[in-house]
C-alpha cells in the first residue's frame, strides 16, 4: 500500500510531466506547419519557373491536393500567363479543389484579358456548382461586362450539369438548384431591364446563356413536376393497396388486374428515362452491323454477338456517357467487364461519349491499356447519330474505330481525315476563332497543303457545332461536270431535310416526349415531315436559286424546332475542283456563280446559314473577273475571310507524339522528338508518318523506347524506308505546283534548296535578283506569300531586311533526289 506522502508525490510528478508536454506538443505542431508552408513554398515556386511544364503540371496538382489558401495567387497567375495547356487545367482544377478561399480571385479572373485565362476561370466556377453560386449571382449585377459576360456562362455550365443530372438529384438539390436559377434569372433579366432603358442596342449577356438557364429551370421543373406526380401515383398506389385489402374478396379473384396496373406505372415512369433515348440510338445503331446486344444498367449495354475483330472480346460492356468523359468513367467500364466475364485474356468495352474527354481521361486510358491490358474504344456519339442517317456506315464506323484502338493499330499511320478526338491534336487556337466566325455569319477559307488537317478540322467543327445543322460536301465528285448545281443545291437539302426528319417524334417508335418537350412548339410535329422534290439534275443552276432559296426558309423554323441553332453551317471542300478556269465553257462558269451566289445572300443577307470553303489556294477568294466573255464577276470575291492551316509548334508535335505513344507503349527521348519537329517543320502528316516509321523500325528492338541514336539512321534516309513519305512530297505538293503552273514557286523552292549548304538562309533582293527577268516581283511576293503562309518556307526579320529558308528538310532532300547535279549546278547563286 503506498502511503499518502508517495501518491502525493506521484501526483506532482504526473502534473508536472503533462505541463511540459503542452510546449513540447506546441513546438511539435509548430514544425509541422512550418514544414507543410515549405513544401506549399516549393511547389509554388516551382509552378512560377520550372521550364519543363511537367513539373509545373505537377506543382500545381500538388497545390491543388494541399489546399492551401496561399497558393491560390500562384495558381491565378498560372490561368493568366502560363501557355502549356495541361499546366493550365492542373492549376484550374487545382483551384477547384481548394474551393471556397479561390472563389474571389477566380471571379475577378473573369475580367483578365486573356481568353484562356477567362475560360479557366468560368470553368473552374461552374465546376465548384453551388459553392460559388453566390458569388457568381452577386456578379450578374457587376458594372464590368467581362465579370457579367463569363458569370453568367457559368451559370450555365452548372446549369447544363444540373440538367445532364437532373434525375440523379436528391429533391432538397433540386429544389436549391431551381432557386439558384431563378434567383439568377431574374438578377440577368433585372440587369437587362436597367441596361436596355439606358443603352437600347446594349447586349449584356450571351443569348445562349440565357437560353440554357432558362431551357435548364424549364428541364428542372419538369422533373420536378414529375417527381410531385410521382409521389401522387405512389398515394394512388397505397390507397388501392388499401383498398385491395378493404375489397380482398373480390381481388383475389382477379390479381392479374393489380399486377397490370402496377406494370403500366411502372413502364410509364422508364418511358420518361432521359438515357432511353440515346440508349436506343446506340442500340440501332449496332443493329446495323450485325451485332446483338442487350441491356445492362441505366446508361450500359452488352455487346453479346458481332461479327468481325470484335468478336473474340465479346461479350463486352457499352457504356453511354452525355458528360465529359473523365478518370471515373475508365475506373467503371473495367469494373462493368470484370462483372460480365471472367475473360483475363481478351479485355475490352467500348465508351460512347457527346463531349470531348480531358486530358486525365486520355492518361487513365492510356494507363489500363498498358497496366491491365485493357482496350477501350472511345467512340463520339455526333459520329454515330451521322452514321444512322446513312445506315449503311455503321458497320464501317465500328470497324474504323476498332481497328484504331485493338492492339496492333499504328495510330501513328492515320492517312485519312482525322474525326476522332482522342487522335486530333494541336489547332485549338484554330478552332475556336472559326467557331465564333461561323456563329457570326462570316463566310470562311481554310487553305493549305493536302494532308494538313483541313477536312479534320472540318470534322471536329461539326463535332464541336453539333447543336448547329452541318452540312459537309466533298466537291471532288462535281469536277468535270459542266450542269452540277442542280445536284448541289439537292445535296444541301437532302442533308438539311434529313437532320429534321431524324430529330422528328414520330420518325422511331421510341417514346421521345421529353425531346418534343424541350424541343418542339406545339403544332410542329406534322410539318416536320416536309419533303421537296429534288431538282432536275439537267437545270442550270440559275433557274433553281428562287425555289432553293424558299426551301431554306422553309427548313430553317423546322430545324429550330428539331433543337438546332441558326446558322446553318455549310462546309464544302475541294472547292478548286468547281472552279472556273480559262478552258470550262460559259455554262460551267453560269452554275458557278448562281451556287454561290444565292449561299452568298442567304449568309449576308438573310443571316440563315453560314459558309466555310476549304483547299490548298485562295484562289475562290481572290478571283474577280472570269475569262469567259459576258459572265458576271466571282459572287464571292473577297467574301472569305482567309485562313492557312499552319505548321506545328514544336510543344504541340510533342504532346502529339506523347499522347500517341503513350496509347501504343511507345516513348520517345526529348531529342528525337525535336529531331522529329524539325525534319516535319512541324506537318503533323509528315511527323506522324516518321513516328510511325520508328514505332515499326525503332521500338520492337528496343521494348518500345526509342532514342536518337536508334533512331537516326531512319530520320536520316527516311524515303529509303517509307514510299508515303515519297509519295507525299510527289503527289500532295510537287504534283499540285506542276498542275497549276505555279513555276514562281517551284523555282523558289530549287533556289532555296540547292543553296541551303552554303547559304542556309538567303534575302529577299537576292531572290528577286536571281529570278528576275523571268518572273515579276509580284509574281515573286505571291509565291513567298503562300509558300510562308502553308509552312513550306520559314521567313526571319534581320536588321530590316527578310531572309527566306526551308522549313521542311524532307522536303530538301526529296528534291534534291528529282534533281541532276548540273540541273542544281544551275540553281546555285
Amino acid at each position: 500500500m503506498l502511503t499518502q506522502a508517495k501518491r502525493n508525490g506521484f501526483t506532482f510528478i504526473i502534473i508536472c510531466c503533462i505541463s511540459l508536454s503542452f510546449p513540447l506538443v506546441s513546438v511539435s505542431q509548430g514544425w509541422g506547419q512550418e514544414s507543410v508552408d515549405k513544401e506549399t513554398s516549393s511547389y509554388i515556386e516551382q509552378l512560377k519557373k520550372d521550364d519543363d511544364w511537367r513539373k509545373r503540371s505537377q506543382a500545381a496538382s500538388a497545390l491543388g491536393e494541399m489546399g492551401s489558401e496561399t497558393a491560390i495567387p500562384a495558381l491565378i497567375t498560372a490561368l493568366k500567363t502560363e501557355q502549356d495547356e495541361v499546366v493550365r487545367l492542373r492549376a484550374t482544377f487545382a483551384l477547384i479543389k481548394i474551393g471556397s478561399p479561390a472563389i474571389p480571385s477566380l471571379i475577378e479572373t473573369l475580367k483578365h484579358k486573356n481568353v484562356s485565362a477567362r475560360y479557366s476561370a468560368t470553368f473552374a466556377l461552374s465546376q465548384m456548382g453551388s459553392l460559388a453560386f453566390p458569388s457568381l449571382t452577386e456578379a450578374l449585377q457587376s458594372q464590368d461586362e467581362l465579370i457579367r459576360i463569363n458569370a453568367a456562362s457559368a451559370i450555365a455550365k452548372i446549369a447544363e450539369n444540373r440538367q445532364d443530372k437532373v434525375e440523379r438529384l436528391s429533391t432538397s438539390d433540386l429544389v436549391q438548384a431551381i432557386s439558384n436559377l431563378e434567383q439568377a434569372q431574374n438578377r440577368i433579366t433585372s440587369f437587362q431591364n436597367i441596361e436596355t432603358t439606358l443603352n437600347p442596342i446594349d447586349e449584356s449577356f450571351k443569348q445562349e446563356d440565357i437560353e440554357t438557364i432558362r431551357d435548364s429551370l424549364t428541364i428542372l421543373n419538369a422533373e420536378r413536376g414529375d417527381r410531385i406526380r410521382s409521389k401522387f401515383s405512389n398515394v394512388i398506389l397505397i390507397a388501392l393497396a388499401l383498398l385491395s385489402i378493404i375489397g380482398g374478396i373480390i381481388i383475389w379473384r382477379r390479381p392479374d388486374l393489380f399486377l397490370q396496373f402496377s406494370r403500366v406505372l411502372v413502364q410509364s415512369r422508364e418511358q420518361k428515362e432521359r438515357f432511353d433515348y440515346f440508349r436506343s440510338q446506340v442500340q440501332e445503331f449496332f443493329q446495323h452491323t450485325g451485332a446483338t446486344t442487350s441491356r445492362q444498367g441505366k446508361r450500359s449495354l452488352k455487346l453479346i454477338s458481332i461479327p468481325g475483330r470484335l468478336k473474340s472480346y465479346t461479350p463486352l460492356p457499352i457504356m453511354l456517357t452525355l458528360d465529359q468523359p473523365v478518370a471515373e468513367d475508365v475506373t467503371e467500364l473495367v469494373k462493368q467487364f470484370s462483372q460480365l466475364t471472367d475473360n483475363s485474356q481478351q479485355k475490352a468495352g467500348i465508351l460512347l461519349y457527346q463531349e470531348p474527354p480531358d486530358t486525365l481521361f486520355r492518361m487513365r486510358m492510356a494507363e489500363v491499356r498498358l497496366r491491365d491490358h485493357f482496350i477501350l474504344i472511345p467512340i463520339p456519339l455526333a459520329a454515330i447519330e451521322q452514321a444512322l442517317l446513312d445506315s449503311s456506315k455503321a458497320s464501317g464506323l465500328l470497324a474504323q474505330y476498332t481497328d484504331r484502338y485493338l492492339p496492333g493499330a499504328d495510330l501513328f499511320d492515320d492517312r485519312n481525315a482525322i474525326g476522332d478526338t482522342l487522335s486530333f491534336f494541336g489547332r485549338v487556337e484554330l478552332l475556336n476563332p472559326l467557331e465564333e466566325e461561323l456563329r457570326r455569319n462570316q463566310g470562311i477559307g481554310l487553305f493549305g497543303l493536302r494532308k494538313s488537317g483541313k477536312t479534320s478540322i472540318l470534322l471536329q467543327l461539326s463535332f464541336a457545332m453539333r447543336q448547329h445543322p452541318v452540312v459537309h460536301i466533298d466537291l471532288q465528285r462535281y469536277g468535270g461536270k459542266q450542269r452540277y448545281g442542280a445536284e448541289l443545291l439537292n445535296q444541301i437539302l437532302q442533308q438539311l431535310s434529313k437532320l429534321v426528319n431524324e430529330h422528328h417524334p414520330q420518325s422511331k417508335g421510341t417514346d421521345l416526349s421529353w425531346v418534343r418537350s424541350r424541343h418542339f412548339s406545339a403544332g410542329s410535329a406534322k410539318a416536320l415531315t416536309t419533303n421537296f422534290k429534288p431538282f432536275p439534275q439537267d437545270s442550270p443552276a440559275p433557274d433553281l436559286i428562287s425555289e432553293f432559296t424558299q426551301r431554306i426558309n422553309t427548313l430553317s423554323p423546322l430545324l429550330q424546332a428539331a433543337g438546332y441553332h441558326l446558322p446553318i453551317l455549310c462546309f464544302l471542300d475541294e472547292i478548286e475542283r468547281i472552279l472556273p478556269t480559262k478552258t470550262d465553257p460559259k455554262e460551267r462558269t453560269e452554275e458557278f456563280n448562281a451556287c454561290f451566289g444565292v449561299l452568298r445572300v442567304l449568309s449576308q443577307e438573310q443571316r440563315q446559314l453560314s459558309l466555310l470553303v476549304a483547299d490548298v489556294h485562295a484562289d475562290c477568294n481572290r478571283i474577280n473577273q472570269w475569262q469567259q466573255p459576258d459572265v458576271p464577276t466571282n459572287p464571292v470575291f473577297s467574301f472569305f475571310k482567309e485562313y492557312f492551316v499552319s505548321p506545328f509548334s514544336q510543344s504541340e508535335t510533342t504532346r502529339m507524339l506523347t499522347d500517341i505513344g503513350e496509347l501504343m507503349g511507345v516513348t520517345f527521348d526529348q531529342a528525337t522528338q525535336i529531331a522529329i519537329h524539325r525534319e516535319s517543320g512541324g506537318h503533323p502528316f509528315i511527323a506522324r508518318q516518321l513516328a510511325s516509321l520508328l514505332f515499326n523500325k525503332v521500338a520492337p528492338e528496343n521494348k518500345g523506347k526509342i532514342n536518337l541514336s536508334a533512331a537516326q539512321r531512319y530520320l536520316n534516309k527516311p524515303f529509303t524506308y517509307s514510299g508515303v513519305l515519297k509519295d507525299y512530297f510527289g503527289q500532295n505538293i510537287w504534283a499540285d505546283l506542276d498542275k497549276r503552273n505555279f513555276t514562281c514557286a517551284i523555282a523558289l523552292l530549287k533556289l532555296l534548296t540547292c543553296n541551303q549548304e552554303t547559304q542556309p538562309q538567303i534575302t529577299e533582293e537576292a531572290l528577286f535578283a536571281r529570278l528576275n527577268p523571268e518572273f515579276t516581283e509580284s509574281q515573286c511576293l505571291d509565291a513567298l506569300l503562300w509558300l510562308e503562309a502553308v509552312g513550306l518556307i520559314h521567313r526571319d526579320a534581320i536588321a530590316n531586311k527578310d531572309y527566306y529558308q526551308l522549313q521542311v528538310p524532307l522536303l530538301s532532300r526529296w528534291l534534291q533526289m528529282q534533281m541532276k547535279p548540273e540541273q542544281m549546278q544551275q540553281w546555285q547563286l
